[in-house]
């Protein structure tokens, strides 16, 4: 019969067969407030029959909504607060995970390395429920001490193989797919970050602004409107926070393992990035150069050598300026994490045609940085933390305007008198590590702008002195 129904015909259905009764309505995945205006909206000339498709007959009915999005939870229930699902703790997800692996088995029974095993990959799931389910559910049918340990060494790939992760990435597809366009920038960029690397929310929105995802307004407004974007995604359960400061600011964020699988799929997918881990030439002799795609508009390399589970990544032995710069659409590179061993980096004339910024942190031993003149003809921003990296052929870079040097060192803050009234102004850095926001004038000829760059130069070399002295 309700098949038979126009859409108004069926919410005076449901109201007129709910109205006298007690009842319990489950909504699952409520997607937008649209929706749920839809679903609990009549349209109706019978005057006795306006309103709400759900009546309340003071008889204790309750509605439970799922959704992803609190906005959605807060527009079909302004009275209420929403019910926010956290992520499992260690102890919970090691007990459902038993539930699924073990059935109704004690876990005790079985061998303690498979139980050690257990312990890993749930770790590995950081809490997310579905992702325990799924994996509990593929490890009960073979309790295999080999299988258990494929799995370990590899379990993303094992599990997107033997398709039991389709559910998760399905899902997540699906959040990413409903994200608005100016959002998904800003997610995609989350794919330049490292594996559980814990985010300042501060770096991040002024990362967002310098690429110009955020709309085009007076800085104030447009950092405003970068937390507002931050704030979405954090609604949408595809960031988790870290921290937050005594007035509610999300202070530090993360993203969880399996959104940072999605976010690099769909970058690559789009041209967005190039994001490289770097492993062993010896081990992988091709992966070096073949990791790097002439047509990634941002490329991120750094190196996770440390971690136990990972032996086999190391750090970069050789210069990656020379097959980097021949990358024609490159707009971001950032080095970091010590993934460069070397002492020098070459950039040659006519490299990097299209460069905006370049960001060098934590790259210890990198002492001198040669940029020939004519390459790099569009970078905007330079940032990096290590004062005894000299940098050669700075004064070539026309179009710099912005320079970001974080250290824990206030000594340079001596030199500002020498440039705060040049071409230069000239901010300190607030935060644990501190550091120097540097912005040139707009609007400077030609001659100017030189005489800009070499009193940057000048600046540079005396912050060196001081610190390094």
């Amino acid at each position: 019969m309700a098949e038979k129904l126009q859409e108004h015909e069926l919410g005076d259905f449901l109201h007129g067969h709910l109205k006298d009764n007690r009842y319990l309505i489950v909504l699952d995945d409520v997607w937008s407030p649209a929706d749920w205006s839809c679903l609990a909206k009549r349209s109706s000339n019978d005057p006795d029959c306006l309103g709400s498709v759900f009546p309340d007959g003071g008889k204790g009915s309750r509605i439970l909504l799922t959704t992803r999005y609190k906005q959605v939870a807060s527009h079909a229930d302004v009275r209420s607060i929403p019910h926010e699902m956290r992520l499992l703790s260690k102890k919970k997800s090691w007990d459902l995970f038993r539930r699924k692996a073990f059935l109704d088995i004690d876990a005790e029974s079985y061998l303690p390395d498979l139980k050690e095993l257990g312990e890993k990959m749930v770790d590995q799931c950081n809490g997310l429920l579905l992702a325990i389910v799924l994996l509990g559910g593929l490890l009960s049918k073979n309790m295999s001490h080999i299988e258990w340990k494929k799995v370990h060494d590899n379990m993303s790939a094992y599990l997107a193989k033997e398709g039991q992760i389709a559910g998760v990435m399905t899902m997540l597809n699906l959040s990413y797919i409903d994200l608005p366009s100016y959002l998904k920038p800003c997610f995609l960029h989350l794919s330049l970050f490292p594996e559980d690397y814990v985010i300042s929310t501060r770096k991040l929105l002024l990362l967002w602004i310098s690429e110009g995802f955020v709309l085009q307004q007076d800085r104030q407004r447009m950092k405003d409107t970068a937390e507002i974007y931050l704030n979405e995604l954090i609604n949408r359960n595809l960031i988790q926070v870290v921290r937050t400061s005594v007035n509610a600011r999300v202070m530090e964020c993360r993203v969880h393992d399996f959104i940072q699988e999605l976010a690099i799929e769909k970058a690559i997918e789009h041209n967005f990035i190039g994001t490289n881990i770097v492993v062993d030439p010896h081990l992988f002799p091709s992966s070096s150069r073949s990791l790097f795609s002439s047509k990634s508009r941002r490329q991120s390399i750094y190196s996770n050598f440390e971690r136990d589970s990972c032996p086999h990544l190391c750090k970069l032995d050789c210069d990656p300026m020379p097959i980097l710069e021949k990358i024609p659409n490159l707009l971001t590179l950032r080095l970091r994490a010590g993934s460069y061993l070397r002492k020098e980096m070459h950039v040659s004339a006519n490299g990097f045609p299209r460069l905006q910024i370049l960001q060098l942190l934590r790259l210890k031993e990198l002492v001198w940085l040669n940029i020939l003149k004519g390459s790099m003809p569009w970078l905007m921003q330079l940032e990096f933390d290590n004062f005894k990296t000299e940098i050669f052929g700075l004064n070539e870079l026309l179009n710099l305007i912005e320079v970001k040097i974080s250290f824990s060192s206030l000594l340079a803050m001596i030199v500002f008198h020498k440039i705060e009234d040049s071409f230069w102004g000239l901010t300190r850095i607030a935060g644990a590590e501190g550091g120097m926001h540097i912005c040139r004038q707009k609007g400077l000829t030609l001659a100017s702008s030189k005489q800009a760059l070499e009193q940057l130069a000048d600046f540079l070399e005396q912050c060196s002195r001081l610190i390094f002295v």
